[in-house]
């Protein structure tokens, strides 16, 4: 059947049918048939802005070397189907059934730029595919295991690492060298899809041993380091994205200088400062298997001002809202800041759209996450953890903490925030347990979230 450019009408039963090969079909109208019993439709074929409307297609049909581009798929059932090496461009599907693929397979497809509305996936399997972009295929109001949960989930980490040129005080002893090992023996238990550090040192130097050094070196079989140092010198501090180099492929990254011209290097706001440039490291990674696409966004804030702060958490507002359509978007970060009224992270979490892992998460540890070292003591050693459950939500907390901070001890100013809705916060962690990577590693409590993409 060689029709270009044609119009053809099929209407009734078609049985043992078989469409022929090597062929393009263009603006043509496939409407109200059933294609039933063992037929073969479709070998390396083109089909091009052609409509396909009320049809049922069951029983051991194949689909095979196929491409879709600017067609309508509306009203259809498909039972029982093979979909290989299937190419779906720009197309829309709606009121769609796709039943019991448990017998049949997606094999080898991709996905661009499609609608999928008022769809059902159900029982089916999906092997070697790619989603290209998933974001933006629009998938809504689904009985969805299209893309399973499981292959949905995200986990991340915030970890200040304290700056290498000082030791952490009291009784803790060791250089960046031996802290290090602390450090990736952590990220190697968890390990998370990405992790935002803090106080890295990028150049080494006599006076500091480089963190990015060390942590590059001992991650180096699964993750890979970017982030720019925030000033000129040689002990600079930068706030680096690791992420896993074997899950995921680096689409973009970059630095953002926290002042009033984010795209100059090593510039800042006036005073009042604690004297440091600030910055923020972004990535966005795309899941190379599901093609899952998300932004981290990684700081570390002014330690002194709050009207500092202020203005830095503008800027970093500023520029996830740049993206909150395109993708599902991670905040991390110390942000030298409790959730006190007026101060950077609540003037964030009274914005729509943004929201603290640890108050939507549904199983919680709770902790402050500074000091790791109380004042003279490991106060981690004198609490006790209390169990609670609330509104569904399983809850654990030292019982020396209270739920901001307790100020005879610590204080919480590390976070991990969505600034979107196109994410949800399943589990939140304040990693405590420094026996199980051999030491206390940094003045800080690195967090550990998972959720899932929407």
């Amino acid at each position: 059947m060689y029709l270009i450019k044609n119009k053809f009408e099929f209407s009734g039963m078609m049985n043992k049918y078989n469409f022929n090969y090597n062929n393009n079909y263009m603006n043509n109208n496939c409407n109200n048939n059933s294609f039933n019993y063992n037929n073969n439709i479709n070998y390396n074929n083109n089909f091009n802005n052609n409509n396909f409307n009320n049809n049922t297609y069951y029983n051991n049909n194949k689909f095979n070397n196929i491409s879709s581009n600017n067609c309508n798929f509306n009203n259809n059932d498909y039972n029982n189907f093979k979909f290989n090496d299937y190419n779906f461009n720009n197309n829309n599907f709606n009121n769609n059934n796709f039943n019991n693929f448990n017998n049949n397979d997606f094999n080898n497809y991709n996905f661009n730029n499609n609608d999928f509305n008022n769809y059902n996936f159900n029982n089916n399997n999906f092997n070697n595919n790619y989603i290209n972009d998933y974001n933006n295929n629009y998938i809504n109001n689904g009985n969805n295991n299209f893309i399973s949960e499981d292959h949905r989930k995200f986990s991340i980490m915030s970890y200040n690492v304290r700056c290498a040129n000082d030791t952490l005080r009291n009784n803790v002893e060791g250089s960046v060298k031996i802290r290090s090992k602390y450090v990736i023996n952590n990220i190697l238990l968890y390990k998370p899809d990405s992790v935002g550090f803090q106080e890295v040192t990028i150049n080494k130097n006599p006076k500091a041993e480089s963190w990015y050094t060390l942590l590059s070196n001992g991650l180096k079989d699964y993750y890979i380091g970017v982030g720019q140092a925030r000033d000129e010198k040689g002990k600079s501090e930068a706030n680096p994205i690791f992420y896993n180099k074997n899950k995921f492929d680096l689409l973009e990254q970059g630095t953002k200088w926290l002042s009033p011209t984010p795209d100059i290097p090593y510039t800042e706001f006036g005073q009042p400062t604690d004297g440091l440039k600030r910055t923020l490291t972004y990535v966005i990674l795309r899941n190379k298997m599901t093609g899952i696409t998300y932004m981290h966004i990684n700081t570390h804030l002014d330690y002194k001002f709050k009207q500092n702060r202020l203005k830095q958490i503008e800027v970093i507002k500023n520029f996830a809202l740049q993206y909150k359509n395109k993708y599902p978007i991670l905040l991390t970060g110390d942000f030298n800041s409790t959730k006190a009224k007026g101060d950077a992270v609540m003037y964030l979490l009274n914005i729509q759209g943004f929201c603290d892992s640890s108050k939507e998460a549904t199983d919680c540890f709770h902790h402050w996450t500074f000091p790791a070292i109380g004042y003279g003591k490991n106060v981690y050693q004198n609490c006790v953890t209390r169990k609670t459950h609330k509104n569904g939500r399983s809850l654990e907390m030292q019982q020396c903490c209270g739920p901001e901070c307790d100020k005879e001890h610590g204080k919480i100013i590390d976070y991990c925030l969505r600034c979107n809705d196109r994410l949800k916060f399943k589990k939140y962690k304040v990693v405590t347990d420094y026996n199980s990577c051999g030491g206390i590693s940094s003045d800080h409590y690195p967090i550990y979230i998972e959720g899932y993409f929407n």
